[in-house]
């Protein structure tokens, strides 16, 4: 399921300096989830409360802000790689922007309260994990 993904995931800053095994037991513990998004579909919506991070795996989103008269204002582009609502999920509060595929894409969506939280039986790769955050 996330083989091929593996050697874009251990070049990202998050998971800098994990090794393989360590990588696959991360996100085990982290319940990585793998979702593919069709175009023009929204990953994430305004107003949405995000509580998961999102690490783009193949194809592109754009991360956009809707005036009130339906103009969007593209903000950023997120590729193969790029992380993106880390900020929003670990404030709390609502989404003030989309993020919308800009053509088919995957993501890998995982839970920041497990990425931030070291639980008891903490594995030496998590630890690495919170120190490539800080």
């Amino acid at each position: 399921m996330m083989e091929q993904y593996l050697p874009l995931l251990a070049q990202t800053a998050l998971f800098h300096g994990l090794t393989e095994g360590e990588l696959r037991r991360t996100l085990d513990c982290l319940g990585a989830a793998k979702k593919r998004y069709s175009k023009q579909s929204f990953l994430l919506r305004s107003g949405d409360q995000a509580t998961a991070m999102g690490l783009m795996l193949s194809g592109s989103a754009l991360l956009i802000q809707e005036d009130l008269w339906g103009r969007r204002n593209i903000l950023a582009q997120v590729a193969a790689g790029d992380a993106f609502a880390e900020a929003f999920a670990a404030a709390g509060g609502p989404l003030n922007l989309s993020v919308v595929a800009q053509e088919d894409c995957e993501a890998l969506l995982l839970d920041l309260n497990r990425v931030l939280t070291l639980c008891p039986s903490a594995c030496p790769s998590h630890t690495k994990l919170v120190h490539n955050l800080v």
